[in-house]
């Protein structure tokens, strides 16, 4: 049982990154379609704007709860939080130019081999995220 803020961070994290990457690696032509529609649709706009509103509260909510800078496995969380809110502020600022970067890298964001390297890494890494947290905070 979580006991604390801080702890329930690590699990939700910890425990959405195992369960995104396992479907995005055994679901890949459904991020296939989402990456085609943000780039590729001239209406994707609202979708990345509300994603990016969703995410920021969750990258804030991290920073806010989990803002511990250690030299141990809980500063990657932190790292997430930190990443999570940029990207998403920068979406909502300047989605623009974040696009036009996104279709020169469509080709490598479209295949389904770099979706699914990309799937097995957010899993993996959830999956530390999570033996970290019953370890007490460490991996060894």
């Amino acid at each position: 049982m979580v006991d604390n803020l801080y702890s329930l961070v690590e699990v939700v994290l910890g425990s959405s990154l195992l369960l995104w990457g396992m479907a995005l690696v055994i679901h890949v032509k459904s991020a296939q379609a989402v990456v085609d529609f943000i780039v590729n649709d001239e209406t994707s706009f609202t979708l990345t704007y509300i994603m990016a509103a969703v995410f920021l509260s969750w990258g804030l909510a991290i920073i806010w709860i989990h803002n511990e800078w250690v030299f141990d496995f809980p500063v990657i969380v932190t790292l997430i939080g930190w990443l999570w809110t940029i990207k998403c502020f920068l979406w909502l600022v300047i989605p623009g130019p974040l696009r036009k970067g996104l279709k020169i890298l469509y080709p490598i964001l479209k295949n389904h081999w770099f979706l699914r390297g990309y799937g097995a890494f957010i899993a993996v890494l959830g999956a530390l995220i999570i033996f970290s947290y019953v370890n007490g905070g460490s991996l060894l």
